[in-house]
Formats: structure tokens, C-alpha cells, sequence
């Protein structure tokens, strides 16, 4: 089922009151970095935000190893298994994760409610990925990432694509 226009205002809101909250538990100060571009080190188990992954999505961050996102469209999780900075003049770290996501579909495929079809043409898509991506800590208990990653959607016959994200978050 897609959602409407009022459930990813809700979506918003109940974003705005988990990071509302957060603010009452808050995580140590950042630590400024010697980066020509301001940047910060966040040492913060929990990180909370909004983004563009499964659509419009409230995403997350937990142990600095798995991203979360569940959006209009759908939901991912990703593994983080490699870390690393370009070097110490750049504010950007990168990543390297492993993870799948599932996509609801609520739109009629291919002949639904005739009586003379399957009525179950309804799909969902899933499958695996391997995001890539930056994340810059732009200020003190702030940060933001763009992600790319290769997709195999495994119900449409292993067909391979890319994906995109970009998201902003709040350690916590």
C-alpha cells in the first residue's frame, strides 16, 4: 500500500519528536577536527535522522556498523564493514557496507480486477546491495552521508541497478 501525503507528514513529525527527545540525552560534544573544512569526530552509539533512501525516510545509525531506513516506499538495513578517510585534509570519511532492503507496491500490475486474470499481480520488490558512501560530520553531534550501491532486485529476474541516499542524522 502507498502511503498518502499525511502519512509522510506523520512520518515528519514523529521524526521531529524522536529528535526532540534525543536532545534530553545528549552525547558527548564533538571534537573539532584540523580539517581545512569545519569538521567534528562524534564518538555517539545512536544517531537519528531523516533522509531520501526508501523514499522519504526516517533513517538511522546504530554502533556506527548498521544503518537503518524505513520510508514511504520501503525498508533497508546495511552493514557497515569498512571504514576509512581519504586524508587528514579532507573532512570526509567513507564507507563500504553490505545489506538488502524491501519495497512495498501497492499499484495494480497487469490486468488486476478483471475478472479473467490473476488477480495477484500486487508486487513487492527485495533483494541485496553494496552501498558505498561519505559521511561528513558537519557539526557537533551533526552529521550527513550520500551513499551509492549496486542493487540485485531479486524478484525481477536478478535485474541490477543502482540506488542512491542521502540523509542527515543526530548522535545521540
Amino acid at each position: 500500500m502507498k502511503l498518502s501525503i499525511t502519512n509522510k507528514c506523520n512520518y515528519f513529525f514523529i521524526g521531529c519528536i524522536t529528535v526532540g527527545i534525543s536532545t534530553s540525552v545528549l552525547a558527548d560534544e564533538g571534537v573539532r577536527t584540523k580539517t581545512s573544512i569545519p569538521s567534528y569526530i562524534n564518538n555517539s552509539d545512536y544517531k537519528v535522522g531523516f533522509g531520501f533512501d526508501r523514499g522519504f525516510s526516517v533513517v538511522g545509525q546504530l554502533y556506527n556498523k548498521l544503518n537503518l531506513s524505513l520510508g514511504d516506499d520501503g525498508m533497508a538495513a546495511d552493514y557497515i564493514f569498512l571504514t576509512g578517510k581519504f586524508n587528514q585534509k579532507l573532512p570526509f570519511t567513507w564507507y563500504a557496507s553490505v545489506g538488502g532492503f524491501y519495497d512495498w507496491d501497492d499499484s495494480c500490475h497487469h490486468g488486476c480486477g478483471n475478472p479473467h486474470h490473476d488477480s495477484d499481480h500486487y508486487f513487492n520488490d527485495y533483494g541485496v546491495r553494496a552501498p558505498f558512501g561519505l559521511d561528513w560530520n558537519f557539526a557537533s553531534q551533526w552529521d550527513t552521508y550520500a551513499q551509492l550501491a549496486p542493487v540485485i532486485n531479486i524478484p525481477d529476474d536478478f535485474d541490477v541497478e543502482f540506488q542512491a541516499a542521502l540523509g542527515i542524522r543526530y548522535s545521540f
